[in-house]
């Protein structure tokens, strides 16, 4: 049985990890689990902001629909940690 997870970082014990990787509309993002609200951008790959989302839950649905194909970065700030990955947009 294979996992639909492609992506995972973790640092000090805090993971990020979204999936489908490759994506077409909907990136699912698995946050690192805590009670404080955290902004989630998506960045070009020239560093452009192209989306952002602010959420207190440990999953987010992010509506990538509307993005062009290609390779983005995807991070997460909050008051304790930054963590950043990448996904593609199909």
């Amino acid at each position: 049985s294979y996992s639909d997870i492609q992506s995972v970082q973790r640092t000090d014990d805090q993971i990020l990890s979204s999936y489908p990787n490759p994506c077409t509309m909907t990136l699912n993002v698995n946050l690192p689990q805590n009670d404080l609200l955290s902004t989630v951008s998506v960045y070009s790959m020239e560093g452009r902001l192209v989306l952002t989302e602010q959420t207190d839950t440990d999953h987010l649905k992010l509506d990538v629909n509307a993005l062009t194909k290609g390779t983005y970065f995807l991070r997460v700030v909050n008051a304790e940690k930054q963590l950043t990955t990448k996904f593609v947009k199909q």
